[in-house]
């Protein structure tokens, strides 16, 4: 177990990495000072749970799940109940200081917006969390000693294939769906459907940015995995995850609190593209290599049984 704890530890790692950094994107820093600021955090309405934007508070409710999941299995798992429960109030209460520094950061960020809803809707994802743990605990265990230790090429076709999932699964919440020609209509009112290609950096140069390179990062990823299962051919690849990238888009079409953008399928093409350029030729490399090394071997083999 300790080779799959020192896997988990490491995406617990990029996983922080990647609430903190995408908490501070545009990283349009404004002119307040520090006791502004401070004074400004102690003024929050901080008993004020109303939902008014649904698809960011499933975000926030989503956001510390996995992380919250993970923390509590990499942990000493104890016999004593009274371990166990201090264990979780000790997960939750670093995570829900995490999530309070990131809100009070956000106030010296011009395009972010402080709210103590935020915080109360990723302490509630930590909650369910710890209930899939208590639930799920020993199939997921059983399910990562199965793909690091026997899963051999086949893990890589779930590493995918559960990325894939999880992807599609974000992509379409908060579920707010409606196939109502005058919905869909009033979205594109709103500037939520952009088909020409960059044509949304108009109106922020530095979230489309970061929005093309997470896409392109997120899909050249996910065809890197594919490519490591050595299941299917370039070709393939290029179209199963093409054809996913376009599905998403539009499917958010439905999805009245989505943007559905020209620009995340042509990022992720060049994503795809880009991973299958260095990527498959690697791989390729590696195969004609194993080939050779054991080619003497067969020979030699072959000699014996002639001998024989």
């Amino acid at each position: 177990m300790i080779r799959d704890r020192t896997t988990l530890i490491k995406i617990i790692i990029f996983y922080a990495i990647f609430i903190i950094f995408g908490s501070f994107v545009p990283f349009n820093v404004n002119q307040l000072t520090f006791g502004e600021a401070v004074q400004g955090f102690s003024d929050l309405n901080k008993f004020d749970f109303a939902i008014v934007n649904r698809s960011d508070w499933f975000t926030n409710f989503l956001l510390f799940m996995p992380i919250t999941y993970l923390l509590l299995m990499v942990i000493q798992r104890s016999h004593s109940r009274l371990i166990r429960t201090l264990q979780l109030i000790f997960i939750c209460a670093a995570l829900l200081c995490i999530s309070a520094g990131i809100e009070f950061v956000q106030f010296f960020l011009n395009d972010r917006v402080s709210s103590f809803k935020d915080v109360f809707a990723q302490f509630l994802g930590m909650l369910l969390s710890f209930m899939l743990y208590l639930f799920t605990r020993v199939k997921f265990i059983r399910l990562v000693n199965k793909l690091n230790r026997y899963g051999g090429k086949n893990k890589w076709i779930s590493y995918a294939n559960g990325t894939l999932a999880v992807l599609v699964i974000y992509s379409l919440m908060p579920l707010d769906l409606s196939v109502s020609p005058v919905e869909i209509f009033k979205k594109w009112q709103a500037g939520r459907i952009t088909i020409i290609p960059f044509a949304s950096f108009e109106f922020s140069i530095n979230e489309g940015v970061f929005g093309i390179v997470s896409d392109i990062f997120l899909w050249g990823f996910i065809t890197w995995l594919y490519i490591k299962s050595a299941k299917y051919q370039a070709n393939y690849i290029l179209k199963l995850c093409l054809m996913y990238a376009l599905g998403i888009e539009l499917a958010q079409l439905f999805v009245l609190s989505r943007y559905t953008d020209a620009t995340d399928v042509v990022s992720a093409f060049i994503g795809i593209m880009i991973a299958l350029k260095f990527f498959t030729a690697q791989h390729v490399s590696t195969q004609r290599n194993d080939v050779h090394n054991t080619q003497p071997n067969r020979l030699f083999s072959l000699y014996a049984q002639e001998a024989l």
